[in-house]
């Protein structure tokens, strides 16, 4: 028979011997509570012990080898936590950013690659606009960390990495090989569901809370939060844990908005629309009631140019924006892309194709694109690396064109004439804003793009009706110009006075 509070006892002792209470909490209420929460029977004894003193059940039962195994092994779990525990310490270094600044800090969380055009003219005015320190919150690994060189940062994929492998201790606790081969019915089915789901997702995220509430607890120079994107669980987590400490936070989306927002659960003091529309649509969700809807961006889109007036000067330049492969776009869709645009720049002498690749672009597409250009003959072609600046693309650019990309919005913005590659090329049904032939040029196959390419060639492709696209861009209203950033600078500043 075992005794559930003797062992439960000894675990409570081990963690006792560290100098945080915030990791005691975060062990006692949260880790082993996963471990045992999975099977309601041991959910059950843990909720009965406290009165009961000690629980017996069932010897044979599967939940009874488990935690009895546990128990033997509690060496083991003492030397796995305490070797976590230094490494932890360590790894404190990356609140730096925030505590030892003297002046106010404002926190701007930036997931990925995929925001950072956003996040950047916050950090870059922040500090004269708002006299605050800014500091960049992500989770990026690998070459997307090139992204945030020079930046003041804290990267939670640092800690979280580290941290993975307490979860490996605590598991290695209740199993050994012999007995997830002897058991398989249970053991191996229970240690595959901790690996896959708990390791990986949930308990990462109950480390990064836990980390940013001791970030809000230590760092009292907090000033307020900005969420580059408020609907992802790190992102709802941080804005929730800045207002349980009374830091206001703000928030924004990149690009257009579908109807699909009520799906969307965002925990922020005030969300920022592009436009009156958005601002409708955020509302019609029922977002109005969780926070204060500001409308910001530029009233007044930039004037494009003419179409009689635009004639590229010299060599045309075709910028084509790459995509990675995805569930809409194959490995073996994009091979026959790029076969498709190397033999048709080949037939357009005056024609320079820049290809920008994608940060997620793996590096064998990248020896790809080469070879089948060789390989078609085709010479008159560049490629752009992923961290080259997209806007300095867009301005060397005659034409642009695109398959699924929200850089589409900057080529129209910028009056640049947009190809679009149709959905007929790979038979794939897409929920893509552009497929509208009044305001860019829709290709449905590789004899259209043909045709296209040659007007371009001869610079007599001019860009579609401007009233046709001033009309579309209304839902889409530029977010990071000059007179936008005002806009939400002004309404921080009065916010901070008020409070």
């Amino acid at each position: 028979m075992l005794d559930y509070l003797e062992m439960y006892k000894k675990i409570c002792s081990i963690i006792e011997e560290t100098e945080s209470e915030l990791i005691k909490k975060f062990i006692l209420d949260n880790i082993f509570t996963i471990v045992t929460d999975h099977d309601n029977e041991i959910s059950n004894t843990f909720r009965q012990y406290c009165k009961n003193g000690t629980l017996k059940v069932n010897e044979r039962s599967p939940q009874t080898i488990l935690l009895a195994r546990t128990a033997s092994r509690i060496d083991v779990f003492k030397k796995s936590f305490c070797w976590i525990w230094r490494s932890f310490q360590r790894r404190e270094a990356i609140w730096k950013p925030v505590l030892t600044r003297r002046a106010p800090v404002l926190l701007i969380y930036i997931p990925n690659w995929k925001y950072f055009d956003l996040g950047l003219p916050l950090y870059r005015h922040s500090k004269t606009a708002l006299g605050l320190c800014p500091v960049v919150i992500h989770q990026t690994k690998g070459e997307e960390e090139r992204l945030f060189e020079g930046l003041m940062q804290i990267n939670l994929s640092k800690c979280s990495m580290k941290w993975s492998y307490l979860m490996n201790a605590l598991v290695q606790l209740a199993f050994t090989k012999r007995a997830i081969n002897k058991e398989k019915s249970f053991h191996k089915n229970f240690y595959q569901f901790l690996f896959t789901h708990l390791w990986r997702n949930e308990f990462v995220n109950l480390l990064n809370e836990y980390l940013l509430r001791q970030l809000f607890e230590r760092g009292k120079n907090i000033k307020a939060v900005f969420s580059c994107i408020p609907t992802t669980n790190l992102g709802r987590k941080l804005c929730l844990i800045a207002r349980e400490f009374g830091v206001p936070t703000f928030s924004i989306r990149r690009g257009i908005t579908f109807p699909n927002v009520e799906n969307y659960f965002i925990e922020t003091d005030f969300l920022f629309a592009k436009g009156e529309q958005e601002a409708e649509i955020y509302k019609d969700a029922g977002l109005g009631t969780r926070c204060q809807i500001v409308v910001v961006g530029a009233p007044h889109l930039p004037k494009f140019k003419q179409a009689e007036q635009f004639k590229p000067k010299g060599r045309v330049r075709l910028l084509f924006i790459d995509q990675p492969t995805s569930r809409t776009c194959s490995a073996d869709c994009k091979k026959a892309l790029i076969g498709i645009l190397a033999r048709s720049v080949k037939k357009c002498r005056n024609l320079e194709l820049l290809i920008k690749l994608h940060p997620g672009t793996k590096a064998e597409f990248v020896n790809l694109y080469e070879m089948i250009f060789k390989k078609e003959g085709a010479q008159n072609f560049q490629i752009l690396h992923p961290w080259y600046d997209l806007n300095k693309a867009l301005n060397e650019a005659d034409y642009v064109i695109v398959r699924n990309s929200t850089v589409a919005f900057n080529a129209l913005i910028m009056g640049k004439p947009l190809i679009v590659l149709g959905e007929s090329f790979f038979d794939v049904e897409l929920e893509n804003p552009f497929w509208n032939e009044r305001i860019a040029y829709l290709v449905p196959d590789e004899s259209s793009l043909h045709e296209t390419l040659a007007k371009a060639s001869s610079k007599e492709l001019p860009t579609k009706d401007n009233l046709e696209i001033q009309s579309f861009l209304k839902r889409y209203i530029d977010c990071t110009g000059e007179e936008a950033l005002n806009k939400i600078f002004s309404f921080m500043r009065e916010v901070f006075t008020s409070t």
